[in-house]
């Protein structure tokens, strides 16, 4: 009988698993009961050696519930591309414990991982959850949905973007999944402009081995935002995301870039970008980028949608908002839900431990969301378009 959960980080001790899914985790049990966080067990996996991993996780969550999930945490050094491995890490799960596999990983070693994980026999009902970016390309975010289909069925296979788990996200996409007259208006002779809009005012924060080489437009134009929009114009159907994608373009004439250079963010001052711990100015790598897509389609055609992101941004903000067409109205909902247990990631846990409101990526489109983000890699690789600078604590471009 199946009591407790045994959660396989891989990349158990990375910034996304201490900054992101460990306070997740605790702000969903937060809301059950010690006895539930007790049945929670946590095998965290690294290549490094790390002696203390009952801190990090206290200092990533805090508090009693802290104690509580570092008391039952573990960390084993191990090589996530070893079938070996991975096998005697499946192989610890009990018999009363349900497996949950989460990839905390980067894309390229991820798909060597699961390749490994496909020789290993896991326990019935067993997760796989893959975290974005998935792939790094088209080819590869098809390469990796084929391994991952070829290990758990589709159902036990979670294509994780937290941000289908933004409550403004969930709201939206509720609404108008429940409510047909809204629907109904949602088409582009009701709406002129869609403007989904995330900017930070982090910088690196110590993620130069991972940022510098993605840059603002992998890690979040092709995942957060473009599944963001295609949710929304897809009126909350998920049989219809992939239709949206299918039909987006970009419109590179109207496309920017750009890079923070020294300035000032409320938590004191900020090295120019080039001038950050771990950067290869060789990479060229851009911190900010805005965007119009249009999406081809008789209910968007004419409408259209503007993705805007940065780091380092003074005032920043964060919303969805819509522009309506001849009238002054603007229908807009903010991002605003972390740390709290409607948060992005309390959701994603909860989903992951309950199997309740499950809101994944829809399988194929991260590889169409590659490909509308494509030629926006291309043209600055070739460097069509300029990349200009903006002072940290600005309002960027």
């Amino acid at each position: 009988m199946i009591t407790h959960t045994h959660l396989l980080i891989l990349g158990g001790a990375s910034d996304l698993a201490g900054r992101l899914l460990l306070p997740g985790l605790a702000d969903f049990l937060a809301t059950t009961s010690r006895a539930e966080a007790e049945r929670v067990r946590i095998t965290a996996v690294g290549r490094s050696e790390l002696d203390d991993y009952a801190g990090f996780v206290r200092e990533a969550v805090g508090g009693e519930l802290g104690d509580v999930l570092a008391a039952h945490a573990t960390y084993v050094s191990a090589d996530a591309t070893s079938a070996e491995d991975l096998g005697e890490l499946i192989a610890s799960t009990r018999d009363d414990e349900h497996l949950i596999v989460y990839y905390a990983l980067a894309p390229a070693i991820t798909y060597e991982s699961v390749q490994a994980l496909s020789q290993c026999t896991l326990p019935e009902g067993a997760i796989l959850a893959l975290e974005k970016p998935l792939g790094t390309d088209a080819a590869s975010a098809a390469a990796l949905e084929e391994a991952g289909r070829g290990i758990v069925d589709k159902h036990h296979l979670y294509r994780i973007d937290h941000f289908l788990y933004e409550p403004a996200v969930v709201a939206a996409v509720d609404t108008l999944r429940e409510r047909a007259g809204l629907r109904a208006v949602l088409n582009s002779e009701e709406i002129e402009r869609l403007e989904i809009v995330y900017e930070e005012d982090l910088a690196l924060e110590g993620r130069a081995a991972f940022y510098d080489s993605s840059g603002a437009v992998e890690d979040m134009v092709q995942s957060h935002l473009l599944q963001t929009m295609a949710h929304l114009l897809a009126g909350g159907d998920r049989e219809r995301v992939a239709e949206i994608l299918e039909h987006a373009t970009v419109d590179l004439s109207r496309t920017r870039r750009g890079r923070y250079t020294a300035g000032e963010l409320p938590d004191g001052p900020v090295p120019n970008y080039l001038d950050e711990e771990g950067v290869d100015p060789a990479n060229d790598t851009e911190t900010f980028t805005e965007k119009i897509v249009e999406v081809d389609t008789p209910q968007w055609r004419g409408s259209e949608i503007l993705l805007r992101t940065g780091k380092a941004i003074g005032n920043p903000r964060q919303d969805i908002t819509a522009h309506l067409r001849d009238s002054p109205a603007q229908l807009r909902v903010a991002f605003n839900g972390r740390g709290t247990a409607n948060g992005p990631y309390a959701r994603l846990t909860k989903s992951l431990l309950t199997g309740e409101d499950v809101r994944e990526v829809p399988a194929g489109t991260p590889e169409l969301a590659w490909k509308v983000v494509k030629p926006v890699l291309d043209a600055f690789a070739e460097d069509d378009i300029a990349m200009e600078n903006y002072s940290a604590g600005s309002g960027g471009l």
